[in-house]
């Protein structure tokens, strides 16, 4: 998948049917963060500034990928909101649509 933005790029690869690192690279003109393995559940990451060495960061781990989803959405339940502060029912909307379109 190629997404082309205003001042940006992003390049998605997905399969079934291929090995693959399971990545997540994040680049740009003053460096990179790089998120590791695999990216959906990671603990840690590591950013390069100006081409400097990486700073290696650690994260503490929660469940296997979902759960800062589900600790916001029953958050939100608990203070009777219909709909998220930062994720809004037109992100899910957006998000299905682009989905729909890559499926075609």
């Amino acid at each position: 998948m190629l997404f082309n933005y205003n001042n940006a790029q992003a390049i998605l690869f997905s399969s079934f049917n291929s090995i693959s690192k399971r990545e997540a690279k994040i680049s740009g003109t003053l460096g990179e963060i790089k998120i590791d393995i695999p990216w959906s559940e990671t603990d840690s990451f590591s950013m390069k500034i100006n081409n400097e060495v990486d700073k290696f960061i650690s994260l503490p781990k929660l469940g296997k990928g979902y759960t800062h989803h589900i600790m916001k959405c029953n958050t939100c339940l608990k203070q009777h909101k219909i709909e998220s502060d930062t994720w809004s029912h037109q992100n899910n909307l957006d998000l299905i649509s682009i989905l729909d379109t890559i499926n075609l």
